[in-house]
């Protein structure tokens, strides 16, 4: 081991080279004792010092040399003829570089082709009659995300209103208490706000379910739509990079080795097989969605419809009438849990 490894800078050095492989669960090998550190990452947790990590792993090595009286942390085993260093295996390190250094390669390949896309530089594969197809969706989900913000804004107000409106029938019956002479008046004010908040519970319910029916359109069934959307778009243009690829080396290198053409070309047909595949699960995926969309909200819309006309109209028997309709394909209406479109 050499002396410097007690030095600054030597600690400093062994940081900064930490915080380069900060986001990778790496090995580092020590050279000077054939010694492994395994450092495991995790971005969702607060990031330890890296230092201080390897100053604990080389305990025996620091404390030594500032003159400490060092614990046995040494990463050794030892036998009866000496100390024996375990052998580290340098597969794993080379298989997370290498997948590192593709990923690096395809991110900057496909931006660059992105780039020059909206630079109208390079020519892109396009289905006309998906891409607005797939406009028409990101539009629509948009609105739909629009109509679920504007009804958890008209739940929550209702919610107050509804709470107010108890307050307010407990308040004049405690007046109805006191006044022996209004008593008759403040039981009848008391009582009609009692029957409107037991109303405005049930379209509380009513408001509740519906707003689970839209979370679970907007949250799970379009989203997921849309991310098959955003793999189907990555897929094309890796496709295109790929043709291009081709061609620039048909064009430039006429003379080029046929081994090398064939290598890329089969390349460029792997990717076009990729894209034309997710090109298929988009539509089929679309096509489930715009089905089961318009029934199950058709479905919503009206029994939101009936609610509303019925507490407002002051009809409690319709309103009930309506609330068993929202439970009757026996879900917990109280618990506002709707199921999925895909389930159902």
């Amino acid at each position: 081991l050499p002396n410097s490894l007690s030095s600054q800078s030597f600690r400093w050095s062994v940081g900064i080279l930490c915080n380069f492989v900060h986001g990778l669960e790496a090995v580092i090998r020590c050279d000077w004792c054939s010694c492994c550190i395994e450092m495991k990452w995790n971005r969702r947790e607060m990031t330890p010092n890296p230092l201080l990590i390897v100053y604990r792993k080389f305990g025996r090595h620091f404390a030594a040399a500032d003159g400490l009286s060092a614990t046995n942390t040494a990463p050794w085993r030892h036998s009866m003829s000496g100390v024996v260093c375990n052998t580290p295996d340098l597969s794993q390190v080379a298989a997370k570089i290498d997948s590192l250094k593709k990923w690096t390669v395809t991110t900057y390949k496909t931006t660059k082709q992105s780039i020059c896309e909206n630079l109208g530089k390079v020519e892109r594969t396009v289905d006309k009659e998906l891409e607005d197809q797939i406009e028409s969706l990101r539009d629509l989900h948009r609105r739909y995300n629009q109509v679920f913000l504007m009804a958890k804004v008209f739940n929550t107000h209702f919610h107050r209103f509804n709470e107010a409106q108890k307050s307010l029938a407990e308040s004049i019956y405690q007046l109805s208490l006191k006044e022996s002479t209004l008593h008759s008046e403040c039981s009848s004010n008391s009582e009609s706000l009692r029957s409107m908040a037991h109303n405005g519970e049930l379209l509380e319910r009513a408001l509740t379910f519906f707003l689970s029916s839209l979370r679970t359109l907007c949250e799970k069934t379009i989203e997921d739509t849309l991310l098959t959307v955003h793999n189907h778009d990555q897929a094309r243009l890796e496709y295109d990079v790929h043709r291009h690829e081709v061609e620039a080396a048909l064009r430039q290198q006429p003379n080029a080795s046929s081994d090398s053409i064939a290598v890329a070309y089969q390349r460029c047909e792997a990717q076009r097989e990729k894209y034309e595949r997710l090109k298929e699960d988009v539509k089929v995926k679309m096509a489930l969605l715009e089905e089961n969309r318009l029934k199950v909200m058709r479905k919503q819309l009206l029994l939101l419809h009936n609610a509303l006309m019925a507490y407002f109209s002051g009809n409690a028997k319709a309103l009930q009438s309506t609330m068993e309709q929202f439970g009757a394909d026996d879900h917990d209406i109280s618990s506002g849990v709707a199921p999925s479109f895909l389930e159902q």
